[in-house]
């Protein structure tokens, strides 16, 4: 008797613990494939700031080496200082994620999963060959042109009794970051498709709903920003292309802020509504719709005053004002944003900030801001921006 009951125990016991393993399988299952994407996402976003780096450098490389046939010194030094600063920026270029919940397919349907921040380190390319025509710029014009400059540098002595080293190896080519991000755009378009599938067939739970939706309108944004690069390619490979078309580019984007819209409205109370606020004011601005774009940053300082996007926001509000010539809102904007002092927005905000007061003739507050602005750059470990405030401490220093 005793037998016949604990079986039939187990055996009301098995079909549970059955569906527990299969909801621990689907969660690990989940966790494996969010923290997949969320990989692709930092590696996206690297290739983004590889391929702006790259646009960057045929800009300056272009400049410089046209500034190899200048004789005067003065003017080659001030040829060579864009390059400099290129060098310096690059070595401090981290493309960065931010914490977000990923929403994951399985077996027992779309699970989010909470992740942490990632970083990486961005190797620029181009370093080298900078730095080599930055040397030749601050020779004396003993040669016409740069590749000539190069080869007239001395080689080492060898030593007798050392033997020479077997030549190195050439290093293999830098990945090209379009065919980096090609590769991603497949995996981000086949997420896009699956995504409107499940928000099509999902029903009942808002939370996951507005979740799938605004992960679908950060692909979206993605794949316009990928857009916006080939379009930015292609027009600087093409003669006579004053400005690119950004047709492409611009319909990705539209949908974007279609989505962060929708989330705003259907689902109010959502947690990350915050977020969905700040991208939709930088989908606007990528839209060159920066007056609804600063409404929306506008929008979320004042409805979620404690978002972490806050100094972002300011700051992306400071610029607007700036940029329309109103140094008094500007100045207010950017004071807030570096009330922050633990966000990586501090040393930005206090740079512009220095501007704001010399716009409006307060002289002294300003260099005292910028030299502020300096050491926060230093601290921050953001050295583009150091070099742009000494350069610019010692012009205003000098009442320039």
């Amino acid at each position: 008797m005793f037998r016949r009951v604990a079986l039939a125990v187990a055996l009301a016991l098995l079909p549970r613990t059955a569906a527990a393993a299969s909801e621990a399988d689907c969660a690990a299952e989940a966790r494996d494939l969010a923290k997949e994407t969320h990989a692709q996402r930092l590696e996206a976003e690297v290739a983004r700031l590889q391929s702006e780096s790259g646009s960057e450098w045929a800009r300056l490389r272009l400049a410089a080496v046209a500034c190899l046939e200048v004789a005067d010194a003065a003017q080659r030094r001030a040829c060579a200082a864009p390059l400099d600063a290129f060098v310096t920026r690059s070595r401090g270029v981290v493309g960065r994620l931010p914490a977000g919940v990923e929403v994951a397919t399985t077996a027992c349907g779309p699970r989010p999963v909470q992740l942490p921040a990632m970083s990486q380190r961005v190797e620029v390319e181009s370093l080298e060959e900078a730095r080599e025509l930055s040397r030749a710029l601050h020779r004396p014009a003993a040669a016409n042109d740069w590749a000539s400059a190069i080869e007239s540098i001395p080689p080492p002595t060898p030593v007798a009794s050392t033997p020479l080293p077997r030549p190195a190896k050439p290093l293999p080519p830098p990945p090209d970051p379009i065919a980096t991000q090609k590769r991603l755009q497949t995996a981000r378009l086949e997420s896009i498709t699956r995504l409107k599938e499940l928000i099509t067939m999902a029903n009942g739970n808002g939370d996951i709903l507005a979740e799938m939706t605004l992960r679908l309108a950060d692909l979206y944004l993605e794949e316009g920003r990928y857009q916006r690069l080939l379009e930015d390619r292609g027009c600087a490979e093409a003669e006579g292309c004053p400005t690119p078309e950004r047709a492409t580019s611009s319909e990705w984007t539209s949908n974007s802020v279609t989505l962060y819209r929708s989330i705003l409205t259907r689902f109010p109370q959502f947690q990350r509504a915050d977020e969905a606020t700040f991208y939709l004011g930088a989908a606007l601005i990528d839209l060159g719709q920066v007056v609804e774009g600063n409404d929306a940053m506008t929008a979320l300082v004042k409805n979620y005053p404690e978002s972490r996007y806050i100094p972002d926001a300011y700051v992306v509000i400071g610029d607007y004002w700036f940029a329309t010539s109103n140094p008094y809102k500007a100045q207010l904007a950017y004071t807030r944003a570096a009330a922050y002092l633990n966000s990586d927005k501090y040393p930005y905000a206090l740079y512009k900030l220095a501007w704001c007061h010399e716009g409006v003739g307060e002289h002294t507050r300003a260099l005292e801001l910028m030299a502020k602005a300096v050491e926060a750059t230093r601290e921050a470990g953001q050295p583009a921006l150091e070099a742009q405030a000494a350069a610019d401490l010692a012009k205003l220093s000098a009442g320039g």
